[in-house]
């Protein structure tokens, strides 16, 4: 069952002969925590670190946040009794427990009971008293069926002496040199070497024993405490004065500090210093411990005391606790007399004055632990004016002066106790301003401020007279008469607070200088509550509402901190400085030290142990050994500046629950999930079906539980730490399979986190199939498979390939069948075209023969014609100089052979055969030279022909020498030079373009 939290605001005082008190807070835990009953008779810590707790209807576990029952059942592993009366862990780790009927020991493995049934005599034998001596042996004492001893080897109990049969065995302790203890209900006896021997007392009923060095503590039932000298053999009573008489001491524990703790039946507790002789008073109210006996006693590995009480659950108690708090349920006679504390003063005698809303005025000697009150009374001038106390200070005679709320200023004579009334008088100037006295100030002249609703009256006690000062509008006055704090410096300046502005005040010419504060969250914060001044000399000015301020009186500037900046609260009641020059500030919430020099600071709520609620205006002050006092609306809180915060040790974490689809898994065989209990688990192992999962923890810190911070991560999937508060789960889901490391660790103070972290290895067991054995079952199936396939498809394609070399092979044939058909036809093919060529060639061939010839036939004819009609004219011309008179018929006749001469047609008929014969030639020589003239083309074509410059010239009609200037331009025009032939030259044109 999941604890609700829940602090009990218990007050110890301790009433001693000497100058000693200490005050603290305790935590409570009952049946509404989980407890499965109030009547806590036994208390333990195992060595994980869990508080066990027996009641009279069962055995609890607590791991400081949940509790854990354990009771008889019918099934085996249960709990022989639910009665638990003792408890005790060995050095073998064992837990024993004895219950009113029956022993048993803790299986922590499979979180169950083994029953001892083998008793000598009846197993149902009430356990009472159970103890370990130094070579480890196991003694158990009853009620009624003696002292048994724990064989070993035999896992069995043996009765050692028949003595104490008859005699109900309470308590067991072992001494020095190994010899039992033992407290009956007749006496105290010692058992050795097999003999028992009865010590003494054997009229009284002995109910607890504590070895203290050679001595021994005995408590006994409505007679108090003994001690018994082992070295003198001598026993004798303690604390006689204190205890008294009669006192029932029912259990008894030596702490690590050496101080011996009483549980008394109807007292309390009381504390034995054996080192400094003193006795000292633990005593519970009424109210806050409503329980008339304590039952048990036991201190946790942290320090904390533990305390059983009958019908009141268990209580925690930090002796080491920070902060302390004083109420009315500290004491049961003389005490506080109000619960609402409003004003604090230290005496210069170290007196504590506390002035209370509507109860008086305390004075507090905490050398006699005693409370004197002084109250109003209407029927006694010579009391306060009003039971409701705003403020205190103390004059150079030791008087104290006392601000009232409706009753004015008071005066109090220490040692006679008288009181002086200073009140409003309507009408009398020399009377106090106003009756609401909200600040009280002695200044170093002596005389007396009284801050009022209506401004300040200053009491001379020399002269008997008061001087005012009021708000107004003129300059120099208060800057509002509604005073709530004033304040003195080291140089002798009066500051004082209203509710508008900061006000300074100047002795020489009696006037005020007003600093007004800045603007806060677009508000004026115009409420002071109260002033002080710091080490540096800077003034320190506490608001309502708006946070503090810091003025420098250089640069006459303020300094604004918030809540922004780590106030609990923006309503600053007190500012206190410690010797370590911290200012400590009282707020509508908790208390903050702020350290001025480097900024930093800590908040304290009821969280920390400070009562709860908010703290009053002033109501705070140093005491001379440092400590700080704190008023608020539930006591005082004392504070010790110089203590570092308690429950700062490394907490011992535990894994106490494991879930899986957000069920608790129960403890199983060695197949299961969890064979063992988490706690003795190095190792879980995950099903592959078990894809969520959750591990609770919890840190072994029973006082801070609720302050603890947490962070986990699992190694091999979280790549960092989870920080997640206070949160106690650490849940995964669909992890792959694997082995991952679950680390856990603890802390109260987040900036340094312990290096230390629980751990446990947790296995994620993967599918069949996704095992490496499946893997390679796979991988050999598919690799046969793959060989097979692989195999099969060489058949096949070595099956297709001889397919297919017959298919080629008998293609191939019918390929080179027709082949060498086609070779064969081809050949006949080319036979009959390279005989069809031949053929054409030879009729080309005769045909150009033939047409050469006709061309050259023709050319003959021309230059045969040619030549007989040059000869005919040559002779026509000669026998024209000769015969004058047939002349003109000559000439007639030679101008018809000049006609002759024109071979244009001839020409024609010329080109027409040469063109047939040279195509390539012609269109060549025009392509590459399309400048040359008709006569130039004729020229290349006669040359072409190989004809000589004699039959060129009769051919074209010219002379041989005009053949050869025509040949010379015509070289020029085919760009040929001297060396090159121009029959030549025509010749491999020709070629060239035949070949092309």
């Amino acid at each position: 069952m999941l604890l609700k939290q829940s602090f009990l605001v218990g007050i110890l005082s301790i009433l001693t002969s000497f100058t000693y008190a200490q005050y603290a807070q305790l935590k409570k835990l009952t049946a509404t925590d989980g407890l499965s009953q109030n009547d806590i008779y036994c208390i333990a810590q195992d060595y994980q670190g869990f508080i066990w707790l027996g009641t009279d209807d069962g055995l609890n576990r607590y791991d400081g946040y949940e509790m854990e029952t354990y009771k008889k059942g019918s099934e085996p592993g249960t709990l022989s009794f639910n009665a638990v009366r003792v408890l005790l862990e060995d050095s073998k780790k064992r837990l024993w427990i004895g219950t009113h009927a029956g022993l048993n020991r803790y299986n922590r493995e499979k979180d169950t009971f083994v029953v001892y049934n083998n008793f000598e005599d009846s197993l149902q034998h009430d356990i009472r008293a159970i103890m370990e001596d130094q070579q480890g042996a196991v003694w158990v004492g009853t009620v009624s069926g003696g002292l048994f001893y724990y064989e070993e080897e035999s896992d069995t109990f043996q009765s050692v002496t028949e003595v104490f049969q008859g005699n109900a065995i309470q308590a067991l302790s072992i001494g020095n040199n190994g010899e039992v203890w033992v407290g009956t209900s007749a006496g105290i006896y010692q058992y050795k070497n097999g003999e028992a021997k009865l010590i003494g007392l054997p009229e009284l009923e002995v109910r607890s024993l504590q070895m203290d060095g050679d001595k021994l503590w005995i408590g006994t039932y409505l007679n108090g405490l003994y001690q018994y000298d082992m070295k003198h053999k001598k026993l004798q009573k303690k604390l006689v004065e204190v205890i008294g008489g009669r006192g029932s001491v029912l259990s008894l524990m030596i702490d690590r500090s050496g101080l011996l703790w009483i549980g008394m039946e109807q007292e309390g507790v009381f504390i034995w210093n054996r080192k400094q002789k003193r006795q000292e008073r633990l005593g519970f109210s009424s109210s806050r411990m409503d329980t008339k006996a304590l039952l048990s006693l036991m201190e946790d590995r942290e320090g904390n005391i533990w305390i059983g009480a009958f019908a009141s659950g268990a209580f925690i108690y930090n002796p080491q606790e920070r902060f302390q708090l004083l109420t009315q349920e500290c004491f049961h006679s003389s005490t506080i007399s109000g619960k609402n504390i409003t004003a604090l003063y230290e005496s210069k005698n170290d007196d504590w004055w506390i002035g209370t809303d509507g109860e008086g005025l305390d004075r507090f000697r905490p050398d006699m632990m005693s409370f004197t009150n002084y109250r109003f009374s209407s029927s006694d001038p010579n009391t306060l004016g009003s039971n409701n106390i705003l403020s205190l200070d103390e004059d150079a005679q030791g008087n104290i002066w006392v601000g009232t709320y409706g009753g004015g200023l008071a005066h109090l004579e220490v040692a006679t106790g008288k009181i002086t009334r200073y009140q409003y008088a309507a009408g009398n100037t020399n009377s106090i301003v106003d009756d609401n006295v909200w600040e009280v100030l002695v200044d170093q002249e002596g005389k007396v401020w009284a801050g009022t609703d209506k401004g300040i009256s200053v009491f001379d006690p020399k002269n008997k007279y008061f001087e005012h000062y009021t708000a107004d509008d003129r300059e120099g006055t208060l800057s509002n008469g509604e005073i709530r704090s004033i304040y003195e410096d080291v140089r002798g300046d009066i500051w004082i607070g209203t509710f508008y502005g900061l006000n300074r005040f100047d002795r020489k010419t009696k006037r005020f200088e007003v600093y007004h504060l800045p603007i806060f969250n677009n508000n004026t914060s115009k409420g002071i509550l109260c002033i002080t001044e710091d080490n540096a000399l800077n003034l320190w000015v506490g608001t309502f509402g708006g946070g503090v301020f810091r003025f420098n009186r250089t640069t006459r500037k303020f300094e604004s901190f918030s809540d922004e900046e780590g106030l609990p609260n923006n309503m600053v009641y007190s500012i206190v400085e410690d010797d370590a020059h911290h200012l400590w500030m009282g707020t509508g919430r908790g208390v903050m030290d702020f350290n001025p020099m480097t900024m930093e600071h800590s908040a304290f709520t009821e969280e920390d142990g400070l009562q709860s609620g908010r703290f009053n205006r002033n109501a705070a002050v140093k005491l001379k050994d440092g400590r700080l006092l704190f008023g608020g609306v539930e006591g005082v809180n004392i504070i010790d500046p110089s203590d570092e915060p308690q429950g700062n040790v490394t907490p011992e974490v535990q894994l106490t629950k494991l879930k899986v689809f957000n069920q608790e898994v129960g403890i199983g065989g060695e197949e299961t999930t969890l064979p063992r209990q988490l706690t003795q688990m190095e190792k879980i192992v995950l099903k592959p079906e078990e894809k969520a999962f959750s591990i609770t923890y919890s840190a072994m810190n029973y006082l801070y539980n609720d302050k603890m911070r947490y962070a986990y991560r699992l190694k091999g999937f979280d790549k960092q730490w989870n920080y997640v508060g206070n949160q106690r789960t650490a849940s995964y889901t669909n992890l792959a399979p694997g082995t991952y490391t679950l680390e856990v660790k603890a802390t109260i103070d987040t900036r340094n986190w312990p290096d230390k972290v629980k751990t446990i290895r947790v296995v994620v067991e993967p599918f069949f199939w996704q095992t490496p054995w499946f893997a390679g079952l796979v991988i050999g199936i598919v690799i046969i498979t793959l060989f097979s396939f692989y195999r099969w498809k060489l058949g096949v394609e070595r099956r297709q390939q001889q397919r297919l070399n017959r298919l080629v092979k008998q293609r191939t044939e019918e390929l080179e069948e027709e082949k060498r058909k086609a070779i064969r036809k081809g050949k006949l093919l080319l036979a009959a075209e390279q005989e069809n060529r031949e053929l054409v060639q030879s009729q080309l061939e005769e045909q150009l023969s033939f047409r050469e010839k006709e061309l050259m036939t023709h050319t003959l004819h021309t230059i045969h014609k040619n030549e007989l009609l040059k000869r005919l004219r040559d002779a026509l011309k000669q026998m024209e100089r000769k015969q004058e008179t047939a002349r003109s018929a000559l000439k007639g006749l030679i101008g018809q052979i000049d006609d002759s001469f024109q071979l244009d047609k001839d020409w024609e008929q010329f080109n027409v055969l040469f063109s047939e014969v040279h195509k390539n030639f012609i269109k060549a020589l025009k392509t590459q030279f399309p400048d040359l003239t008709e006569t130039n083309l004729r020229l290349c074509y006669l040359y072409r022909m190989q004809l000589s410059s004699k039959d060129i010239a009769v051919t074209l009609g010219i002379s041989i020498n005009s053949v050869k200037v025509a040949r010379h331009r015509l070289r020029k025009k085919l760009g040929l030079s001297q060396d090159e032939s121009l029959r030549q030259f025509l010749q491999e044109l020709s070629a060239e373009e035949v070949y092309e």
